[in-house]
């Protein structure tokens, strides 16, 4: 298990997260994902999965995220904090925000 205090990954030109990769990361409080301009523009079901007690913030601004998927924030359960300010989001898909009901903003 690892665990982590802050997970910083802006600026780092990352185009894709492939689901399941934060599977062994059990514990950790900001996940800064912004200004990575994900070049397939969309996350994939599944792609947090893994972080289930993650309750923190989750910053995705400035991706140039275009579709939401369903269910693309599965395992999120705990999440309190979601930015994907500065996106150019054109699509939702049904249940996109799926177990995200601990949201405060």
């Amino acid at each position: 298990m690892l665990a982590i205090q802050n997970f910083l990954l802006n600026k780092n030109s990352i185009s894709y997260i492939e689901p399941n990769s934060f599977f062994d990361i059990k514990k950790f409080d900001e996940f800064e994902f912004g200004l990575n301009y994900l070049k397939l523009a969309y996350l994939d079901t599944g792609t947090f999965i893994g972080l289930e007690n993650f309750n923190g913030y989750l910053n995705l601004e400035y991706n140039q995220l275009k579709i939401l998927k369903t269910k693309c924030f599965i395992g999120l359960k705990k999440l309190k904090f979601l930015s994907i300010s500065y996106n150019t989001i054109k699509y939702i898909e049904n249940e996109a925000f799926f177990e995200l009901n601990n949201l405060e903003n």
